[in-house]
């Protein structure tokens, strides 16, 4: 291993989510065979890597998190019947995080991008997590309740706010 010894070396050090093959489903046992059957489950769709591994890499990372997640319900919902199945995608959240400083027209060029390439990342985003729907919609019924749920919207931000700034500053931590 060779470690930066330099002002000009620059050392990144990747670190992406792993899970562990069981406990990560309920029932528990569950995700070794989702694991056996998918493959290793990468939860957060590549955030951590966004930064590194630059927008393309991000959004080829999210649809193979869709597809691992579409996969599963397929798999389950054809293994037997349910009372309840549930699935969810945080990418909505990280996209926004990632990209909408720069989507917006307000703030457009903040986010280290062009407002075109936000747009095009955002919407492959959206594209991403409609074909995981599409997939999971596929193995429905006529019996079938599907509910779509957010817990939040989003917009840009004008300005940062450091709140441990403005605590220390006034002598409150």
């Amino acid at each position: 291993l060779h470690l930066p010894d330099g002002e000009d070396d620059e050392f990144k050090l990747l670190c992406t989510t792993i899970m562990p093959v069981r406990e990560f489903t309920f029932p528990h046992d569950i995700g070794e065979e989702l694991v056996a059957k998918l493959g290793p489950y990468h939860p957060r769709g590549g955030w951590e890597s966004a930064g590194v591994t630059g927008p393309e890499t991000y959004l080829e990372q999210l649809d193979m998190y869709h597809d691992w997640l579409a996969g599963a319900c397929q798999h389950l919902l054809e293994k037997e019947e349910w009372d309840l199945l549930y699935t969810q995608t945080h990418c909505h959240d990280y996209v926004h995080h990632l990209f909408m400083r720069c989507y917006d027209p307000i703030t457009a060029g903040k986010g280290g991008w062009s407002q075109e390439q936000c747009e095009s990342y955002m919407d492959q985003a959206y594209e991403s997590a409609d074909k995981m729907l599409r997939r999971i919609l596929e193995c429905a019924d006529d019996e079938t309740l599907i509910a779509v749920v957010s817990d939040h919207g989003a917009k840009t931000w004008l300005a940062e706010v450091n709140i441990r700034k403005i605590l220390v500053d006034k002598g409150l931590m």
